[in-house]
């Protein structure tokens, strides 16, 4: 395994945006306690004028409440969701949407002239990362919630996409290897597991897609299972790489079996973790102990009850699980983490990749 070679970092493109307020809805949408002027905005984030993509009002849409468990679910009433789509056909955009504004439609964060997906968010809810469009491939950059600044932390040879943070903020995982920016198809012996130090701007590849436990180009995004722990999916097994030693180790171990485990992301209590597998013919969501110990998706995992393919899963303090359908075209779901009970989100057709906020990440809205 080579590491440190060929991984120069950038701080490309840092500045100040001119505007932190995304008008909408009769109302500013503020990034933080400050606010912001209107203006043109800088950097890929939106500034005045922030839409440039109509959503529909959460009142429409399909609510698929009347077919769940209990007789019905309802939308949460805090959290904030980002997420990515196309609205305008130009490419994709992050976007923003408050749970507490359920009236107010969901408005774009990222300018028109910047196609950008996968934002995630820091724990501390200061920081927010995401792929962005630049030269022709993804790059990672990094949006300061407060301030509004933007820094672009990669500048590779073949691309950034699937960032995520560690726990502390102090470190970025991501993948490398797209090979045009939009198709997502690695370069062979490119797709590697890279960890970024923000502090030092220095970076190591943890694990290559062509190496160990890896099945040619299938490695997939990786994510924090605390400071010290990258979990990912090879393709066929979920993998955790020690930062310290890159020892790998089966984060869920298999029965026999040809799996297709992706996307895990660990719950608010650190204990356990949900993913994607294929068990039945069919992508479904499985919650799993990060120790291991709750085994085989297809034998020990808890399985959430649904007859569609989902990914992409994300998991809320505000006690619901954010997730997509496979099928693009379809948009977000929601799961009460108690209940399991599903709700399709309304005005999200063509979503992807939600990443809820944590509770201290400040949005107002305010809606006539």
């Amino acid at each position: 395994m080579t590491h440190d070679a060929g991984y120069g970092m950038s701080r490309v493109g840092m500045g100040m945006l001119a505007a932190a307020a995304l008008w909408g809805c009769g109302g500013s949408v503020d990034l933080s306690s400050q606010g912001g002027a209107g203006g043109g905005g800088t950097a890929g984030v939106a500034g005045s004028g922030g839409g440039g993509g109509s959503f529909p009002s959460a009142g429409s849409g399909n609510v698929a409440g009347s077919s769940t468990p209990g007789g019905g679910a309802a939308l949460p009433k805090s959290g904030i969701l980002a997420f990515d789509a196309n609205r305008d056909g130009a490419g994709r955009a992050i976007y923003l949407r408050s749970m507490a504004t359920p009236d107010c439609t969901s408005r774009r964060l990222t300018s028109p002239d910047v196609q950008a997906k996968q934002a995630v968010f820091s724990q501390d809810g200061t920081r927010m990362a995401y792929a962005a469009l630049s030269e022709g491939l993804y790059q990672i950059h990094v949006l300061e919630l407060k301030s509004t600044e933007v820094e672009q932390v990669t500048e590779l040879p073949y691309g950034a996409t699937a960032p995520s943070f560690s726990p502390d903020g102090q470190k970025l995982a991501f993948l490398t290897g797209d090979s045009d920016g939009s198709s997502g198809n690695p370069i062979e012996g490119q797709f590697d597991v890279v960890v970024l130090d923000l502090e030092t701007m220095t970076a190591r590849v943890v694990l290559t897609s062509f190496e160990g436990h890896c099945c040619g180009g299938n490695v997939r995004a990786p994510t924090f299972f605390g400071n010290g722990e990258v979990v990912l999916s090879t393709g066929t097994e979920l993998v955790g790489v020690d930062l310290q030693t890159l020892a790998v180790r089966d984060v869920m171990p298999t029965s026999g079996r040809i799996p297709n485990p992706q996307d895990p992301e660990p719950a608010p209590d650190g204990v356990r973790y949900i993913y994607a597998d294929r068990c039945d013919g069919s992508l479904s969501l499985f919650i799993g102990r990060v120790d291991g110990s709750s085994g085989d998706s297809c034998v020990g995992a808890t399985k959430i009850p649904q007859t569609f393919e989902i990914i992409a899963p994300s998991w809320g303090t505000n006690g619901y699980i954010a997730t997509a359908y496979k099928e693009s075209s379809q948009g977000l779901i929601l799961f009460n983490d108690q209940t399991f009970d599903k709700i399709d989100l309304p005005g999200s057709m063509g979503a992807r990749n939600p990443a809820w906020a944590p509770e201290s990440v400040d949005l107002t809205t305010n809606c006539e």
